[in-house]
């Protein structure tokens, strides 16, 4: 028995795992994607607005939020690690690399320091 005088039950009342000795625990397949877990408390009119938003997509609450938040992530890194530049910046752009400047003393320093810096990492 345990500490609550049940037999079963563990102390949150969750049946604990029991695994003999000597069988052996399959590991999962290589298909199965690594998930965290996500707790998050948000105001109930929210909460029951994503439902119905996940019940109108027929999905569950949790695919919604995967499908939604995740989209959103991909959006918002993609938009910080993505340079967007006028037409005239690229026009610019593409000249400096066709036919690059002389280098000048500023020019030279900031390489120097990006050596000292960087590329003896």
């Amino acid at each position: 028995m345990t500490s609550l005088g049940h037999p079963i039950l563990d102390i949150p009342g969750n049946m604990p795992n029991i695994i003999s000795p000597r069988r052996l625990v399959m590991s999962r397949p290589a298909s199965e994607v690594e998930t965290a877990r996500l707790e998050a408390r948000v105001p109930v009119h929210v909460y029951e607005q994503m439902q119905r938003a996940a019940k109108l997509r027929g999905m569950t609450l949790t695919g919604y939020l995967i499908a939604t938040a995740g989209e959103d992530a991909r959006r918002a890194v993609e938009e910080a690690d993505v340079l967007r530049l006028t037409t005239e910046d690229q026009v610019r752009f593409a000249k400096v690399l066709i036919d690059p400047p002389a280098f000048n003393a500023r020019l030279a320093r900031a390489a120097k320091r990006h050596a000292d810096l960087i590329a003896r990492r």
